[in-house]
């Protein structure tokens, strides 16, 4: 992996290389692209460019924390960590669930997992073209012209908002039917256990392509930040997700499998208000934030 981001990953901090157009410094060029970049008529230029706009700022350990603030990044976040919550709830219930109904050892309960694995390996390449071609049909719609993969495209005039979002919600809303007849089947005395395998990778499936467009969503609005974007989305998730582990257990246990599932996939559904919040408001609150 190592080898693969030293040979052809190119940097995309904007902080260094803005919006793609400006070359980052000679130690921080993939190999594929010294390759590439034989022309060096415009290297002084650059280096000045370059100079004047990188004057970078030092790393902050809280510089998340603002993000969690913004009303738009809030709601996405917050909605993306209910979603996480859940499957992480579905993922931590199986192994009891699994022994208690099959009498499953901890290897055939690990091999039950292979279905959620697969999923998000099948749908991710799937996903990403999914993605492109929705980018390219808001484009055309709006009138704004795509430029090269290279130079980070301008979203002051896309609906981003709903471009990306409307693919998540789309998987948010299959993995939450999924996960409704996913409770009731384990509820049941002798559970079919092909049934219960397809509807967990069902469930892998969609919540992974759910979390693709909500991650490059978070990148977008936040184009100046994104790593500390993305620390404030991981920061969010895995603290609701480690509430969902502690209560999941004793939820099974007082209110049964098939509620349990129905408590999961209705407060999907529900909370999925936030991201139509941001669907609707999100390019206006976009507009007010970059003008502050």
């Amino acid at each position: 992996m190592f080898s693969i981001y030293l040979l052809f990953i190119p940097e995309t901090c904007r902080n260094i290389v803005g919006n793609g157009s400006i070359p980052p410094q000679s130690w921080n060029k993939p190999a594929i692209q010294y390759v590439k970049d034989k022309r060096k008529k415009n290297e002084n230029h650059d280096v000045a460019k370059r100079e004047t706009m990188s004057k970078k700022q030092r790393p902050n350990l809280l510089s998340s924390i603002p993000i969690l603030f913004q009303k738009e990044s809030f709601l996405i976040l917050i909605y993306g960590a209910f979603v996480y919550s859940g499957y992480i709830m579905i993922l931590t219930g199986l192994p009891q669930q699994l022994s208690s109904t099959y009498n499953y050892n901890s290897i055939q309960v690990g091999l039950c997992y292979i279905p959620i694995g697969v999923g998000p390996i099948i749908i991710r390449p799937i996903v990403g073209r999914i993605m492109d071609a929705t980018f390219r049909r808001y484009t055309r719609k709006s009138g704004v012209a795509t430029i090269d993969n290279n130079v980070q495209q301008d979203i002051d005039n896309l609906p981003i908002e709903r471009i990306r979002l409307e693919i998540s919600l789309a998987f948010v809303y299959i993995s939450s039917i999924a996960i409704l007849p996913y409770g009731w089947v384990m509820g049941l005395q002798k559970p079919p256990l092909p049934a219960v395998l397809v509807m967990l990778f069902i469930m892998g499936l969609c919540t992974s392509a759910s979390v693709q467009p909500l991650t490059a969503l978070i990148i977008d609005i936040n184009p100046k930040s994104p790593a500390a974007a993305g620390a404030a989305f991981n920061l969010v998730r895995c603290l609701l997700a480690a509430g969902g582990a502690a209560i999941v257990n004793p939820l099974l246990n007082s209110i049964g499998r098939g509620w349990t599932g129905t408590l999961v996939a209705l407060s999907w559904i529900l909370l999925s208000v936030c991201w139509w919040a941001v669907i609707i408001l999100g390019p206006k609150w976009r507009k007010q934030a970059k003008k502050a």
